[in-house]
């Protein structure tokens, strides 16, 4: 059954479960609502949904350190959305895991077991967190939830909560680290053991869950997901047919200077656009459908101040993938008042004012600064490239393989410090908590 929104609610008897039409039950625990509460809701609810959020989009991530099962996606964007609501109810990683867009988590996870090879080889992790879960201390309780779909397009499709209740219990005692130390400490005294239901018809925007195809299976997208609530809450119009005439590269390296130079031109126009159409095909949708939010706010461009004066790449296979790392490379930005430079030129990053040497850092001098450990790591990973209709870089994992490469490269001394500065405070590993691993401040300059 449709309504005039285009959105097509389950049907009785179908994946969501049987009873009444558009309802589904992840827990079989009957049809009736629970009581409701008039009252204000206590300031810990809004902690408590903010760790449900966290554990929706942490433990996509966070699990892999411990798994690398197969995508499999599901056959329809309501069981892909109720796939990922169970496993966050349940706390199934293996679940979780297979329900989120490929392309937007391959290679994370290959990323997360290397810290936490490094963690134990280096003795710096404690073993008894790691037996812990994400969901330990909260129990989520999904019940009579009633769904519609919207389907945007043959690859993208809308799910959209429309009624049913969340009820949530906490025990401040058993959360976990990674939970635990996302909550101020004031709240988190206060929190102790408690237990609230709240209901989705009480939200001002129906929660929703974007989902893409790919590969004739479909999938949970965090990407989309986050695209379209931020589209909401600026007004903006969502691009459902987007037009694209994307550009054909013969090479890996090829591939890094369209990138390049699409990004570049994206920053002088204001517009997404040129960088999306140097992007595989799966990266470019997701920017043009989201034109319109990602556009420049301002309406403003840089009148092209920034260029590539040269871009050259070599490729290499690493973990079995293509990477056009480069051998020489130079960014100006010019304007009125100022004329800058940034290099990389035989293994040595170097940035210049007026073409006077302000900075430099070489990959060769890890031990001595923070920079050179991110400069070695992109020198050796540089940007992921895939065939396909071409080469193409691709963004997302292009970030894993360079978070990847910092943590290979990084000299023990500046591992384990990160690694103790990411803990929480109350963990037996944890150091002083001023950064966060392995993206903290660059020291050293």
């Amino acid at each position: 059954m449709a309504n005039g929104h285009g959105l097509q609610q389950g049907a009785p008897g179908s994946q969501w479960g049987t009873g009444e039409p558009g309802q589904w039950d992840p827990n079989n625990s009957g049809w009736s609502h629970p009581p409701r509460s008039g009252r204000p809701k206590p300031r810990w609810i809004v902690v408590a949904v903010a760790a449900i959020a966290i554990i929706a989009l942490v433990a996509a991530t966070l699990v892999f350190l411990f798994l690398r099962p197969g995508q499999s996606g599901a056959s329809t964007p309501q069981l892909a959305a109720s796939s990922l609501l169970s496993a966050i109810k349940s706390g199934d990683s293996t679940k979780l895991s297979n329900v989120l867009a490929p392309e937007e988590v391959g290679g994370f996870s290959e990323a997360l077991s290397a810290q936490d090879r490094r963690a134990r080889e280096s003795g710096v992790i404690d073993t008894s967190l790691v037996e812990r879960t994400l969901t330990d201390g909260i129990d989520i309780q999904f019940t009579n939830v009633d769904v519609a779909v919207e389907q945007i397009r043959d690859d993208l499709a809308k799910v959209v909560i429309t009624s049913g209740d969340l009820t949530i219990s906490v025990d401040s005692d058993r959360l976990s680290p990674e939970i635990s130390a996302l909550i101020p400490q004031s709240d988190l005294a206060q929190l102790g053991s408690k237990t609230e239901t709240y209901a989705v018809e009480d939200a001002d925007v129906e929660p929703f869950i974007m989902t893409v195809k790919v590969g004739g299976a479909w999938y949970v997208s965090p990407l989309y997901t986050l695209f379209e609530y931020a589209t909401i809450d600026e007004g903006k119009p969502r691009v459902d047919s987007p037009q694209m005439n994307r550009q054909q590269f013969d090479s890996a390296e090829a591939a890094a200077r369209g990138a390049l130079e699409g990004l570049v031109t994206s920053v002088n126009t204001g517009s997404v656009r040129p960088l999306a159409e140097a992007l595989g095909e799966y990266d470019a949708k997701a920017l043009l459908t989201y034109e319109p939010l990602l556009a420049d706010q301002h309406g403003e461009s840089n009148s092209e101040n920034l260029s590539v004066e040269r871009a050259i790449f070599t490729s290499q296979r690493l973990r079995g993938s293509t990477y056009a790392v480069p051998t020489d490379l130079s960014i100006r930005y010019r304007d009125r008042w100022n004329d800058n430079s940034t290099t990389i030129s035989e293994g040595c990053l170097e940035t210049r004012e007026f073409g006077r040497l302000d900075y430099r850092v070489c990959a060769d001098e890890l031990g001595e600064s923070e920079d050179a450990i991110f400069l070695r790591a992109f020198l050796e990973s540089g940007f992921l490239a895939r065939p396909g209709g071409g080469w193409h870089v691709t963004v997302l994992p292009t970030m894993y393989a360079l978070y990847h490469q910092v943590i290979e490269v990084a000299p023990q001394a500046d591992f384990d410090r990160w690694f103790k500065e990411s803990m929480p405070a109350h963990s037996p590993s944890a150091g002083p908590a001023s950064g966060g691993f392995p993206f903290g401040e660059p020291g050293n300059r």
